[in-house]
């Protein structure tokens, strides 16, 4: 597994972009939390950054369907709502991994 200062750029942005989804599912779907809101809000704050940034990168960003580029970092709460079934299974599965 790769460090942060490893990551390329895009890479980040697909962390913290899948980052925002299992968080969101944690906590507007399974109603729990693993992180303060304040460290929530602080990493869609950097991706917010990013996609002002980098926004040839946000455009080719795993997830820039479900995040768009209207994204300011103020709410997750449709983010998962808007994922494929295989998306949706993947993030159940992190989440409830980081639950255990």
């Amino acid at each position: 597994m790769k460090t942060k200062a490893e990551l390329t750029t895009q890479e980040y942005i697909d962390f913290l972009q899948r980052f925002i989804i299992v968080h969101s599912y944690i906590y507007y779907e399974m109603n729990n939390n693993v992180i303060s809101d304040k460290y929530y809000d602080e990493q869609a704050k950097v991706l917010a950054k990013l996609k002002t940034e980098y926004p040839e990168l946000w455009k080719k960003s795993m997830y820039y369907t479900q995040f768009g580029d209207d994204y300011n970092g103020a709410t997750g709460f449709t983010l998962y709502h808007d994922l494929n079934d295989r998306q949706k299974e993947i993030i159940r599965a992190i989440a409830k991994s980081m639950l255990m």
